[in-house]
Parts: C-alpha cells; structure tokens; sequence
C-alpha cells in the first residue's frame, strides 16, 4: 500500500469570488448562505482584491457546495 501525499489527496481550492461566480444559484442566496456562514466580510475583501493583488485560494468545491445547502 502507498502513502498518498497531501497534494494527491485535496481538492483544487478555489477563490471565492471564482465560486460564487461560477455558481448556478441566484446571487442573493449566496450572500445570505456565505453570510450565515461568517464568511461574507471575506467574499467582500476578495472581490476589492480581486484582479489587482493575488487571493490564496481558501475553499474547495465541495466545501463552498455544503455551505450552499445549509
């Protein structure tokens, strides 16, 4: 049996201005779920920033989806 490292192991993380933006749901609902989840002063932050300074992607798609369905 192989070790599989960290890297082989994750998902590909994203930013969340590219998730939001690639998502299929109606905007306010992804501000209402990315506020109840505390995470809408940082959606805000990465949109100023975006296109000028580099965002470390935070979030996989699997993680951004179950925020969506809470």
């Amino acid at each position: 049996m192989t070790k599989k490292t960290k890297k082989e192991t994750s998902e590909e993380k994203f930013t969340l201005v590219e998730l939001v933006s690639n998502s299929d749901l109606h905007y306010p609902l992804i501000i209402m779920n990315l506020s109840r989840a505390g995470l809408l002063e940082q959606y805000e932050t990465e949109v100023e920033a975006y296109g000028r300074l580099d965002i470390e992607p935070t979030m996989t798609l699997t993680e951004f989806n179950k925020i969506m369905e809470a």
